[in-house]
């Protein structure tokens, strides 16, 4: 009826969350570092459960796999998990996976991550913060809660789930001061949502509609018209090799990493022209980040993507040869121990601060490449405790991940397509192997880090492809996967049935 009404004052969200819970909770919040600090408070409120062997043993595995001091490990005594995008995707995985499963987890902590992939056993949603939800993201978001099939086909009369339990929080920890969340309740009101158009190469693409802030939308007006003239670029018959070069680095995406894109375009067109015409000693010798940078970042002034132009560095170099080309191989609690030991060489030096984004960062770094850079996207390591730098090398590994996949991979196969590296530098840097049956595994989705570990074990003999290009395993292998722990076989079952 669009009114609302006052049920109650001085109710502190902590009791009111205890006080209306169901059996499995959905806590909402944005922003990743945020979704950890509300798991931790809720720990703080909601008593220690019943210790089981199941919650025993997930502790016991996540102790060994990830870390003894990882964050979700604690949370687990109050039946409390937490999951978003800076989760190594195993883990997160698992942990949704062990939600799904184990009764005695009531409460997952999530953001807009919980929304893709398995439908959970949902009964109740609180939310916290509504930044960037709509009428239709709420609608998504609140659709997550009683799937049907927690509703029907479960032996008993569950009918009253269809009136889903949706709470609104309006904390100032976790919200805007002096913000109200009535506003975007009143979304709801409507089943009926106007399409926002966020697309500017489709005809019924209006930027007022957009409602952008004058403070941003100059720029966001060049953006827009950026895409515009590389969208009829790439329908454009292409003339000259220039032109051949803008192409692929539209397709690609590499072009977004740049302000202008002249001086790329016409650095890699001389470069790469020379290196082909007369190869040097220094080139064949160079490691891939050192070619990255001579080809793509040299002498170029318009970079305007701030984790690509680290790479201008040598020690951001080092580091990513060796994430690449050793810590990939590794196991994932390997990779966070030699990471904890890094964060704590690196805290002792004068260069103590980390770039971690904005989703982690905590205060920004002016150096003289951004002299205006404001934005909160580092940490200084020197003042953090060991359990805090471990948890911090989790979400670390994972975004260095994807800086690699998203970013780094896409130079590395430019290169190669315009035969500037061969096709076993290639394969060394992308799949960690020259080996084609392990390429071939890769590519169907296993690990580097997974398939050294099978290696390791001898257990690669015993998986094979079929006629139809599945992967299937022998009896020895489903053997093997009696002995290993919990959290392997889960990583293994997700690629082998």
């Amino acid at each position: 009826m669009n009114q609302f009404y006052k049920l109650g004052e001085g109710v502190e969200p902590e009791a009111y969350l205890l006080a209306v819970a169901g059996d499995k909770n959905f806590v909402y919040n944005y922003r990743p570092v945020k979704i950890e600090l509300l798991a931790s408070e809720l720990c703080e409120i909601v008593p220690e459960i019943e210790t089981t062997e199941s919650i025993n043993q997930l502790a016991h595995t996540l102790a060994n796999e990830v870390h003894p001091d990882f964050y979700a490990i604690n949370h687990l005594k109050h039946g409390v998990v937490y999951l978003h995008g800076k989760l190594p995707d195993l883990v997160k995985e698992y942990l949704e996976f062990k939600y799904k499963s184990l009764p005695e987890l009531r409460y997952v902590v999530a953001n807009s991550v919980i929304l893709e992939g398995m439908n959970l056993p949902l009964d109740t949603l609180f939310i916290f913060n509504t930044y960037s939800l709509y009428g239709k993201e709420l609608m998504n978001l609140i659709g997550r809660v009683n799937r049907l099939n927690t509703i029907f086909g479960q032996g008993e009369n569950r009918l009253l789930r269809l009136l889903p339990k949706v709470h609104f929080i309006n904390n100032e920890e976790h919200y805007r001061p002096n913000s109200k969340m009535e506003n975007k309740i009143a979304l709801l009101r409507s089943r009926v949502f106007d399409d926002l158009v966020k697309n500017p190469t489709l005809a019924a693409f209006d930027i007022e509609a957009l409602k952008i802030p004058a403070a941003s939308k100059e720029k966001y007006v060049e953006k827009i018209k950026s895409i515009q003239e590389n969208e009829e670029f790439l329908v454009s018959r292409l003339a000259t090799k220039e032109e051949e070069i803008r192409a692929y680095l539209i397709q690609s995406g590499i072009i977004e990493f740049y302000s202008d894109p002249a001086e790329i375009i016409t650095r890699f067109d001389r470069v790469s022209s020379s290196l082909k015409n007369s190869p040097t000693d220094s080139w064949a010798l160079a490691t891939m980040m050192e070619k990255i940078e001579y080809v793509f970042l040299q002498e170029i002034e318009t970079v305007s993507d701030f984790e690509v132009n680290r790479l201008t560095f040598p020690e951001a170099r080092s580091y990513y040869e060796n994430h690449i080309l050793i810590t990939q191989k590794k196991a994932l609690n390997a990779n966070v121990n030699a990471l904890v030991q890094y964060f704590k060489e690196r805290a002792t030096t004068e260069d103590s601060k980390l770039y971690f984004g904005q989703s982690y960062g905590e205060e920004p770094r002016v150096t003289e490449a951004y002299p205006h850079f404001s934005n909160n996207v580092y940490v200084d390591l020197s003042n953090k405790t060991e359990r805090e730098l471990v948890n911090l090398a989790v979400v670390k590994l994972k975004m260095e991940d994807d800086f690699v996949g998203f970013k780094i991979n896409k130079f590395i196969l430019m290169l190669y397509d315009y035969d500037l590296i061969n096709k076993e530098e290639y394969n060394r840097y992308i799949y960690g192997t020259n080996d084609e049956r392990k390429i071939q595994l890769t590519k169907y989705g296993l690990s580097v880090s997974m398939i050294a570990r099978l290696e390791e074990n001898g257990q690669l003999d015993n998986l094979e492809f079929d006629e139809f290009n599945n992967l299937r395993a022998t009896p020895a292998f489903e053997k093997y996967l009696l002995t290993i722990n919990d959290f392997f076989r889960f990583e293994i079952r997700r690629y082998i049935g």
